[in-house]
């Protein structure tokens, strides 16, 4: 009995070992090919309650069932009664932002956001921060990103709000910086009359 105990013991310190010591390993991309950008991100809202990402339109209904608002330029926010964004909705809200991300310098960069509630976000169509569920604001940062070239990225960021407070925050970490800085607006195009 005591062998076995010293053995669940030893194989939970082995586990455990593994984990820490486990190295994430970076996704590189490649630039986008793409021209004649206007400002922000294309934003679609989706005026009904979620509980998990997953339960927000994917494909062609992310479209279709979304209202189009005004471009997002910058995504810094703990929102108030007025609502979230500019959909005049507080609570019982998705909000899809999607474009394109300019990083000015290939390197190893991380992204982070600070939501309540879910939130995940993708560049060239792969999840790289996903943090889905329903969840007071706290911060999820992604693993390494390698970003290969100097250019624009295909960018998605989908989002929602179940009840009381809402906040979103988005910003990234510089190759060789210590600290995250909020993404500003100039990094930020969609092309207008398109599905970004």
């Amino acid at each position: 009995m005591i062998a076995a105990i010293i053995a669940s013991f030893c194989l939970a310190c082995a586990t455990d070992h593994n984990q820490m010591t486990d190295t994430p390993q970076s996704l590189s991309f490649e630039p986008v090919n793409v021209n004649d950008l206007a400002p922000g991100l294309a934003v679609r809202y989706y005026k009904r309650k979620f509980r998990h990402i997953d339960q927000m339109p994917t494909g062609k209904a992310e479209v279709t069932e979304g209202v189009a608002g005004a471009p997002i330029t910058y995504i810094n926010h703990r929102f108030g009664s007025k609502g979230v964004f500019d959909s005049r909705r507080r609570i019982k809200i998705g909000v899809r932002l999607a474009g394109f991300l300019h990083f000015d310098q290939p390197g190893i960069y991380r992204l982070r956001t600070i939501s309540n509630d879910g939130v995940e976000v993708y560049l060239n169509g792969v999840t790289v921060v996903s943090d889905p569920g329903i969840h007071s604001a706290h911060e999820m940062i992604s693993n390494p990103i390698r970003i290969k070239k100097k250019g624009w990225y295909a960018f998605k960021i989908k989002y929602f709000q179940n009840k009381k407070s809402a906040v979103l925050r988005f910003s990234r970490q510089h190759p060789k910086s210590n600290t995250f800085e909020v993404v500003p607006p100039e990094a930020y195009g969609h092309k207008p009359g398109e599905d970004n």
